[in-house]
């Protein structure tokens, strides 16, 4: 049985304690990405990001994207999961980020950056200039 309903993303924040990370849905994603933005200069976060897709079949349609950062006024870590296909302002919020991010990490790159450009969710001129590989770097520690 398919469905073609819009998935519902609860308005949640909860501390993980196996991850060590305050996790954010929903509107406090959103929140989340608003604080981060507003408390930083551009250029000074390191932001780890990652798309979830339903797989190669379909590939240019993305699921969620995840953000995860430490936070400059507790050191702890913040992660955020955005549906910017079905949210306008997860979409503005992930594109707010991907441009504010001094660095980005990403494990593949080449998949979720062509993804995200393809979409529309970032311009690859922002991707490429600040983006770093953990699947690269994990090769060359090989």
């Amino acid at each position: 049985m398919t469905t073609t309903a819009i998935p519902r993303v609860p308005n949640r924040r909860w501390y993980d304690p196996v991850l060590h990370a305050t996790m954010h849905t929903g509107d406090e994603a959103r929140r989340a990405v608003g604080d981060l933005i507003s408390r930083t200069d551009p250029g000074e976060v390191l932001v780890a990001a990652d798309i979830e897709t339903p797989g190669l079949e379909n590939s240019f349609t993305i699921n969620c994207v995840t953000f995860a950062w430490a936070d400059p006024t507790t050191g702890g870590v913040k992660t955020v999961i955005l549906d910017p296909m079905r949210d306008t302002d997860h979409h503005d919020a992930a594109r707010w980020l991907f441009g504010h991010a001094r660095h980005l990490a990403f494990h593949n790159a080449p998949f979720d950056i062509c993804v995200l450009a393809q979409t529309g969710h970032a311009p690859l001129e922002t991707l490429l200039d600040k983006t770093y590989d953990t699947y690269i770097l994990a090769h060359l520690l090989d």
